[in-house]
C-alpha cells in the first residue's frame, strides 16, 4: 500500500506554450516532466496524469524510472479532477503531492521542509509561500480528496475553491509554509518564459 505519491499534473492543453510543457527541456537538456520527477524518487510512486494523447511522450521521457507510472486524463475538468483521477488510480496512498508540470525549478531543500510540515499536521494541506506568493507543490491529505470525491461537482471547479469551502466547515487547514525557493511560484507558459539563463528552446 502506498503510503505518499507524487502527482505531476500535466492534463493541460499547453495552448500557450505550443506544445506540452513537461516535454520541454531545461539547460541540462532533460524535459521539465522528468526533472520533477527526479525530485521525489524517495514517495513510493510518481504519477503523471498526462494530457489525452500524451501518454506514450510522457513514458518515453520517463524511460528508467522506477514507480513511475502515466496515465491518461481525459478531457475537462480543474486541478480537482486531475487530483481526484490520481486519488482513484492510487486508493492506499495517505498524502499526495501536487505539482505542476511547467515547475521544473523546486529545491530538494524545500521538498524538505514541506514534509516536515505534513509530518507535523497529517490532516492540513500544506502550501509553499515565496515572497507572499502561494506555489507548488502542494502537499494534500488523502482525507481532503475523498471530502473533494464526496460531490463531484467539485470536478469542474477549481481545488482553492473546494478549500475555501471545506474551510468554512472547519476542515481541513491550510498551513503557508515561507520558503525562499522562486521554483515554487516560477513555472514557464510561454514560449517567452524559456529565455532565462535556466531553461533553453531545444
Amino acid at each position: 500500500m502506498s503510503a505518499a505519491v507524487a502527482v505531476i499534473l500535466a492534463r493541460g492543453e499547453s495552448r500557450r506554450m505550443g506544445r506540452p510543457k513537461g516535454l520541454v527541456r531545461g539547460r541540462d537538456n532533460v524535459p521539465f516532466v522528468r526533472t520533477i520527477a527526479g525530485l521525489y524518487r524517495g514517495l513510493d510512486e510518481v504519477l503523471v496524469i498526462a494530457a489525452q494523447g500524451e501518454e506514450d511522450a510522457y513514458r518515453r521521457a520517463l524511460s528508467g524510472f522506477d514507480r513511475c507510472r502515466v496515465v491518461e486524463g481525459g478531457p475537462g475538468g480543474e486541478t480537482a479532477r486531475t487530483l481526484l483521477i490520481a486519488r482513484r488510480a492510487t486508493p492506499g496512498a495517505a498524502r499526495y503531492w501536487a505539482h505542476p508540470v511547467d515547475l521544473p525549478l523546486v529545491k530538494c531543500g524545500t521538498l524538505e521542509v514541506l514534509a516536515a510540515a505534513a509530518d507535523g499536521n497529517l490532516r492540513a494541506v500544506i502550501r509553499p509561500f515565496h515572497a507572499g506568493r502561494p506555489g507548488h507543490p502542494v502537499v494534500i491529505p488523502a482525507g481532503v480528496l475523498d471530502m473533494l470525491a464526496a460531490d463531484p461537482r467539485w470536478e469542474e471547479r477549481p481545488f482553492r475553491d473546494f478549500l475555501a469551502a471545506a474551510r468554512l466547515e472547519g476542515a481541513p487547514e491550510v498551513v503557508a509554509m515561507p520558503v525562499d525557493d522562486e521554483g515554487t511560484v516560477r513555472d514557464f507558459d510561454r514560449p517567452g518564459d524559456l529565455t532565462r539563463d535556466d531553461v533553453n528552446r531545444e
